[in-house]
């Protein structure tokens, strides 16, 4: 494995058979990692590690809002691009996807298995309610305005900015325009 270019980010690696099965699990699970939470070079090491075990020849690219995939040798390369919108970090998710990478890359499942997983992974809807998520901002800000040293009037404030943030946020889930610009309105 290494980086292609100065300072870039490209990985590349070096075995040769090509499975469209193989090719679309990683793409998938590329997809489904980048939108729960992976950075860049993890997610670029994980699909190299992936196409090397899966016996393919792959060049890769993540940027924040897409992820380049280029299969086989280079006169016959195969290229995808995916436009992918970064997702809120879901750890639970996160480790249920290094479930099914593993048990594709140990061979205890096929990778059109994994795909499938994958596929019921990104479907299930967010394991905690949105009136508990919403909850979880306005504690979160409280207990960090105490921890900051705030009094009793500090930790209200801030319970009270964090609930309005939290339906903000509820908001934003909903409401496509609103998710491009709810950080700098947080």
């Amino acid at each position: 494995v290494h980086s292609a270019g100065a300072g870039s980010r490209a990985r590349r690696t070096r075995r040769a058979t090509p499975g469209a099965d193989a090719i679309g699990f990683i793409l998938r699970l590329a997809r489904a990692l980048h939108t729960y939470g992976y950075a860049a070079d993890q997610l670029e090491d994980v699909m190299v590690l992936a196409a090397l075990r899966l016996g393919l020849i792959g060049e890769f690219f993540s940027t924040p809002t897409s992820i380049f995939a280029a299969f086989g040798e280079q006169d016959r390369q195969r290229t995808y691009l995916l436009r992918v919108e970064p997702g809120d970090v879901d750890l639970g998710k996160l480790a249920r996807l290094d479930r099914v990478t593993l048990d594709v890359l140990r061979s205890l499942c096929t990778p059109a298995e994994g795909s499938r997983q994958i596929q019921a992974i990104v479907a299930d809807p967010p394991r905690y309610g949105a009136a508990l998520r919403t909850a979880a901002f306005g504690v979160a800000s409280g207990a960090a305005a105490r921890f900051l040293g705030g009094g009793a009037h500090e930790v209200i404030a801030a319970t009270g900015i964090g609930l309005v943030i939290g339906l903000l946020a509820l908001a934003a889930g909903r409401l496509h325009p609103l998710q491009r610009v709810f950080e700098p309105i947080a």
